[in-house]
């Protein structure tokens, strides 16, 4: 009589198979985990550098908005400052009559005495009975970093046509604030300045700014964050207290970033032939992964 063969395996040979199977599911669990790491530190740099770029990107569009030559930098307890004053709009004043073949082309601006109005060239800008315009401002500061009257938009910004101390003929900048804005004229295109305003300097190309109050950002590192701080009245020293007074009345604060763990700007203003340059180094971090973003911006500070 035939014995049948015995199928299957031995002991043996099933801890031989268990062995080798944990072996290989150690390895591949160690290849995919360490590819699964990687994945996700690479995600979390990620999503850091599209926050610091989105940031970045915002201050750039305001940067290049503003007036020429209103940015300045400075520094306070560790914590960097940005200041500029944004462009509400602009348009061109009229330097020389015309003719008479076209409708008020006798207003012109006069910068030998104080004028009350003009008459705008082109597209009208629009403006609201609080804004200011500026003429050619150059930035200029003193030795003293302050700001020089009749070259610089923050030179004695609290003046006021109503105040007792009503500045020199002729050494703004800038219109009074308080000095109403409105338009006038049989086209409604002559520009009108209530109390009437000498400016500075004539703008080679006739060229004017509306503008309004100022804009800060300010890297706040105690709270590792910037900050956004508009509406408030200009300043003749940028203001550097985030939890002081214009900054801390500010009608719109908002955080711009979060995670920040270094920030820095420095600015070079530039000159007549060549055009300003910001830097802004920004370095966000979150669960241990570290991003630096360095961050350049040209300003045109032509006036």
């Amino acid at each position: 009589m035939r014995t049948k063969p015995v199928n299957g395996f031995t002991l043996i040979e099933l801890v031989i198979v268990i062995t080798i199977a944990g072996i290989v599911a150690v390895l591949a669990a160690t290849m995919i985990g360490n590819q699964m790491t990687a994945f996700v530190d690479l995600s979390r740099r990620a999503v850091l550098v599209d926050q610091a770029e989105t940031a970045v990107r915002q201050m750039t569009r305001d940067i290049r908005a503003a007036l020429p030559n209103s940015l300045r930098v400075t520094t306070n307890s560790g914590n960097a400052y940005l200041e500029l004053v944004p462009i509400k709009d602009a348009g061109r004043y009229r330097l020389s009559a015309g003719d008479g073949t076209v409708t008020d082309d006798d207003k012109t601006l006069d910068f030998s005495v104080e004028d009350t109005d003009f008459q705008v060239l082109g597209r009208l800008p629009t403006v609201e009975a609080n804004d200011r315009l500026v003429i050619y401002n150059i930035g200029q500061v003193n030795a003293s970093d302050n700001p020089v009257n009749g070259a610089n938009v923050y030179a004695d910004p609290a003046n006021n046509s109503a105040s007792s101390a009503v500045p020199v003929l002729g050494s703004h900048v800038i219109s009074d604030a308080g000095d109403a804005l409105s338009y006038t004229g049989t086209n409604s295109n002559v520009m009108t300045l209530n109390s009437g305003h000498q400016f500075a300097f004539q703008s080679p190309q006739q060229r004017f700014y509306v503008v309004n109050q100022a804009l800060s950002y300010v890297c706040d590192l105690t709270n590792q964050r910037i900050r956004r701080y508009e509406g408030y009245d200009l300043q003749a020293a940028q203001p550097n207290n985030l939890l002081g007074s214009p900054l801390s009345g500010a009608s719109i604060r908002s955080t711009l970033i979060e995670n920040v763990t270094d920030c820095e700007f420095s600015y070079n203003a530039g000159n007549a032939q060549r055009s300003g340059l910001l830097t802004i180094t920004l370095t966000v971090a979150e669960d241990g992964e570290r991003v630096r973003l360095v961050h350049q911006v040209h300003v045109d500070n032509a006036p």
